[in-house]
């Protein structure tokens, strides 16, 4: 995956081997999909496969300094740091959008990014919405270490969602390796799942959280309204761009749903995005799923505090 400018501005044949003998067909798919995402390519994370523990938080990463209300004199970073299976990715398109309409034509996008490169979009100043799942911590730790986070307005943006769905959804998406997962395999995602939600939430830099609840419900509006809220453009968000980006929204998973896209390359969306409540039943055992959250006392309380909790944005 690739972090991508909005618009291709790059000569193709400089950048590929197709300016000869390949087949015209191949040429012209090449050429329609780098008009989509254009060329600018950043480096990409190093995966991080270390599941981390409750206790390995390392609150010293998560600078208690407030930042300032967002400005377009300086440069942006937006980070899309939903938890896996909880509408994170529509939370990234509606950023996507939203940011590429309102604040920056030329925003930068994707889940690519490293310190090697981010400072030098800065000097440019660019907007740039990185979509991660890692924990908050993680990524200022490693992947964006030593950048010039004076330089920047950051904000980070969240997704959650009761905790049995989203370990079901888990388990229809394989991520589990099996449908039927151990009380400990249950436990152990939780703890995950917990560390990686207040390593953002607890964060200086975080600025609103998305209930998975308001996307189920079709109540996408109210998402956009907060977010725009967040970065301070209700002002000039009328009630036609709410309107366009929920309809863009619905086509872009309508689409990817029916072409059976694997990960699409601007969207991030795939065709087993959303699964139905016949699959949820046929395959997930809940009460299983939900007596072994219960089980678990850090489990437990993050169960009972997700379930409190509202979609909201602080005021920083």
């Amino acid at each position: 995956m690739t972090l991508v400018p909005n618009t291709a501005n790059m000569v193709l044949c400089s950048k590929t081997f197709l300016c000869g003998s390949q087949s015209v067909l191949v040429l012209f798919n090449i050429v329609a999909f780098y008009l989509l995402i254009g060329f600018k390519e950043l480096s990409i994370l190093n995966t991080y496969n270390t599941v981390p523990t409750i206790n390995s938080v390392n609150s010293s990463l998560l600078s208690t300094q407030k930042y300032a209300k967002f400005d377009r004199e300086h440069p942006s970073l937006f980070i899309s740091a939903g938890l896996e299976r909880s509408g994170s990715t529509v939370l990234y398109n509606i950023l996507r959008i939203l940011i590429r309409n309102k604040i920056d034509p030329n925003l930068l996008f994707g889940d690519s990014l490293t310190h090697k490169n981010i400072n030098t979009f800065a000097n440019q100043n660019f907007a740039i919405l990185l979509k991660t799942h890692w924990d908050c911590s993680k990524l200022f730790e490693s992947a964006l270490s030593n950048f010039n986070k004076t330089k920047w307005n950051i904000y980070i943006f969240t997704s959650y969602r009761n905790l049995p769905d989203q370990i079901c959804s888990e388990i229809l998406m394989g991520m589990m390796r099996t449908n039927k997962p151990t009380k400990r395999s249950i436990i152990n995602r939780c703890h995950d799942h917990q560390y990686k939600y207040f390593s953002c939430y607890n964060s200086a830099y975080f600025a609103y959280q998305q209930n998975y609840d308001d996307i189920k419900n079709n109540n996408i509006s109210k998402v956009i309204y907060d977010i725009a809220e967040v970065l301070n453009i209700t002002n000039i968000l009328t009630k036609n761009d709410v309107l366009n980006i929920e309809y863009e929204l619905k086509n872009l998973i309508t689409i990817n749903e029916a072409k059976n896209i694997v990960h699409h390359p601007l969207t991030f969306i795939h065709s087993d995005h959303i699964h139905t409540e016949k699959q949820k039943n046929s395959t997930c055992n809940m009460p299983f799923i939900i007596d072994a959250i219960k089980s678990d006392k850090k489990c437990n309380s993050f169960y009972k505090h997700l379930n409190d909790t509202a979609s909201k944005f602080r005021n920083l």
